[in-house]
């Protein structure tokens, strides 16, 4: 992919996933740069999210979103024929949030949850569009996308192709509500299977979050599937920890059935690891590059306040 194209792709992402400033509009104010694919004003309470984008065989691009702040909203879909340049709103997911796009050729894909009421945790599920985003399968039974009932999480984390499977890292919180003590683990599945079909998922054991393990820091989500250069399977996980520079590394095994994690040498540095953060390959540069954000811990007063995700 060239390097323009990447960074559109990026700027893209950025913009869809926080346009929310309050209070910009002083004498010379600047928009953002790049093409806006949808604002929320912040007025509304009503956040942008769960940003995610592909580009199809044909050159098409697709973005998601959906929203959070008041509640945890539906996820909606957009379409550009010119490089990013413009965008169309096509198609909106009810009942779906925290969802990635990932294509098979030109099958299109949304992972995600289908939550048990606002606000709170769900279904695991996949979605299916064969017309470039415009209509989607319905996850009505485990043969249409209802891969496993419950109190997930997960966020828009990358999808990732190894050794003829996908691999997905997703939480447990094994309840409607709550915060903290969430299980990681990892999913994956044939790259040839019925993405569909529950039957063919596999999932690893759960490992649940100990407060224990690290002073100060209280939690572990949105894991992101990792392929290191020795061809292993990790799951980078956000630590909800005060400086914000702390990551947890666990270890799947081959087979996706066994996930570990060693307290003592697993926790590693990584600059913004407190917040939402996305790790992927570049098979040209041969790097590993890490989208975050560092929130100011005093806010520049002419903004009045800011909305991060």
């Amino acid at each position: 992919m060239k390097v323009k194209r990447t960074l559109k792709i990026i700027v893209g992402c950025l913009l869809i996933t926080n346009l929310c400033w309050a209070g910009i509009t002083q004498e010379g104010d600047t928009l953002p740069p790049g093409v806006v694919i949808h604002n929320a004003p912040a007025i509304s309470h009503e956040y942008i999210g769960s940003p995610s984008i592909v580009i199809m065989p044909d050159g098409t691009y697709i973005a998601s979103h959906d929203y959070f702040g008041k509640k945890l909203s539906d996820t909606y879909i957009y379409r550009s024929g010119d490089r990013g340049n413009s965008w169309t709103p096509i198609a909106k997911l009810e009942s779906l949030t925290w969802a990635t796009l990932f294509n098979r050729g030109k099958e299109l894909y949304l992972i995600g949850i289908s939550p048990k009421v606002t606000m709170g945790y769900g279904d695991f599920v996949v979605r299916r569009s064969l017309d470039f985003g415009r209509s989607w399968t319905e996850p009505k039974d485990e043969k249409s996308g209802l891969i496993r009932c419950g109190f997930y999480h997960c966020a828009p984390v990358p999808v990732v192709r190894h050794k003829g499977k996908y691999w997905r890292a997703m939480e447990n919180m094994g309840q409607e509500w709550g915060w903290g003590p969430f299980s990681a683990l990892m999913t994956s599945i044939s790259c040839e299977a019925d993405l569909l079909d529950a039957g063919q998922w596999n999932f690893s054991n759960e490992i649940r979050y100990d407060s224990s393990w690290k002073e100060g820091a209280t939690a572990w989500l949105e894991g992101n599937a990792v392929v290191t250069r020795e061809g292993e399977v990790k799951d980078i996980l956000r630590v909800a920890y005060g400086p914000d520079d702390v990551a947890a590394m666990t270890s799947v095994s081959e087979d996706g059935k066994i996930m570990t994690f060693n307290p003592e040498k697993d926790f590693i540095k990584l600059p913004g690891a407190g917040k939402k953060f996305t790790i992927r390959y570049d098979k040209k540069s041969k790097k590993y590059w890490t989208l975050s954000n560092f929130i100011l811990e005093k806010r520049p007063a002419q903004y009045g306040w800011w909305c991060y995700t």
